[in-house]
């Protein structure tokens, strides 16, 4: 069964080709015809979105990278045969904007009788047009099948319609994607400290998780991991190997417009002071962390992702409080190959009382604590390239500095991330 899915995707999934699951039987045949580059100077040739002119050829690229099945390159037309061949099924596609699309399809039955129909859908459309004798089974288009709940319906897929964003590299811990996900993020960081403070490096290695439990409603494990010191200087012996705190939080979508390429989440986080002293974690009482996040399409291949929030310690004399707002843009390049810029601003609102760290801001993975650091800011800068082969999958390099003259303790920082997205 051929269906236009909530992501503008044709494809085929063993849901809607099983009578049992509402599908028709599995003898329709479909051809996707791509639309080859002759005719590119007939098409369309401007997005219209961000008052910036794309040419049509690299939106329709974009296109064929939507469609093609189980995320391998596209081809000249993609035929998925039948079981007995007594049907087939040709869609024409046309591409009129970003995201507006034109159909034409025909059915032939095995009396040579033909069926025509014609529409046009967009992309992401709450109410995607489904092509005659089919129904929306809203599939996962980088998948064989339709994702299915996991643990009981406990756990939903993630959210699909913005397949074409990446998530933010730097300030880990809280610049928050706002989508709907459900994944694993591998996450690898050097972290050198600058010189007054002995010059040497920390590193950490942990794994994210999130899992949506509804389309609008995600838990967040967002910190853990093990630290790796390798401090010198006035750090020695005050910054060593350990375990990191552990935070847990929800995230709920409070605005999702896919088909203008907008989405808007707001989330609260607790982060548990169960990680090791040694690593300068598990002190105070914990903190809270209450955040807004959005994401804007820009084109046809760009994408800007911020968020903003408060750092909330329960216990003030152990930490500080802390307002941070981080930025991201990106725009693919080629074949799923982005490049992307961030910043971020820690504003410190209140110092704590810890005078071993007099003046020491902290930063994303240490609350230090520190007196006389209220009022402070610190700017950071990132360059990055993530390689997204498919939907489900991203992996990502950052290299982050300061950019203000006051550093914290950091100097610079390389972020390697890998996503395993389901």
């Amino acid at each position: 069964m051929l269906a236009v899915f909530p992501t503008g995707v044709l494809s085929l999934a063993p849901c809607q080709t099983d009578p049992a699951r509402g599908g028709l039987p599995t003898y329709i045949a479909a051809v996707i015809t791509r639309i080859s580059s002759e005719r590119l100077d007939r098409i369309g040739k401007v997005c219209g979105r961000a008052g910036r002119a794309v040419r049509a050829r690299s939106a329709i690229r974009r296109f064929h990278k939507q469609i093609r099945p189980n995320c391998a390159r596209p081809t000249s037309s993609r035929l998925l045969n039948s079981t007995d061949g007594t049907n087939a099924m040709l869609i024409r596609l046309t591409l009129i904007s970003c995201t507006v699309f034109a159909y034409t399809a025909t059915v032939a039955n095995a009396n040579d009788d033909l069926f025509n129909t014609s529409d046009e859908f967009h992309l992401c459309s709450e109410d995607a047009v489904t092509v005659t004798g089919t129904e929306n089974a809203g599939c996962n288009a980088c998948c064989e099948r339709c994702p299915s709940a996991l643990l009981g319906g406990l756990i939903q897929p993630s959210d699909h319609c913005f397949d074409d964003f990446i998530s933010p590299m730097t300030n880990p811990v809280f610049f928050e994607d706002p989508r709907t996900l459900t994944e694993a993020r591998i996450i690898f960081i050097n972290h050198w400290l600058p010189e007054a403070l002995g010059g040497s490096d920390v590193r950490l290695l942990a794994v994210q998780a999130r899992a949506a439990v509804t389309d609008k409603l995600s838990i967040v494990a967002a910190k853990d991991g093990f630290i790796m010191s390798d401090a010198t200087g006035p750090l020695a012996g005050i910054v060593e190997d350990g375990w990191a705190d552990v935070s847990l939080g929800l995230k709920y979508n409070l605005l999702v417009d896919p088909c203008c390429g907008r989405i808007v989440s707001g989330g609260v986080a607790y982060e548990l002071p169960i990680g090791s002293h040694d690593a300068q974690q598990g002190n105070g009482d914990g903190e809270f962390n209450l955040y807004l996040s959005a994401g804007q399409r820009l084109g046809c291949n760009g994408h800007w992702l911020t968020c903003t929030g408060f750092r909330l310690p329960s216990n003030r004399n152990e930490e500080t409080t802390v307002w941070y707002w981080s930025n991201h843009i990106d725009k693919e390049i080629c074949c799923g190959v982005y490049a992307f810029a961030e910043a971020n601003w820690y504003h410190w609102l209140a110092s704590g009382e810890r005078a071993a760290f007099n003046g020491v801001q902290g930063g994303s993975l240490f609350n230090l604590g520190g007196t006389g650091v209220a009022g402070d800011d610190i700017v950071t800068g990132a360059l990055g390239l993530k390689l997204k082969p498919c939907c489900n999958r991203e992996i990502g390099v950052a290299y982050e500095t300061h950019l203000t003259d006051r550093r914290g303790i950091l100097k610079d920082r390389l972020t390697v991330d890998l996503i395993l997205r389901y």
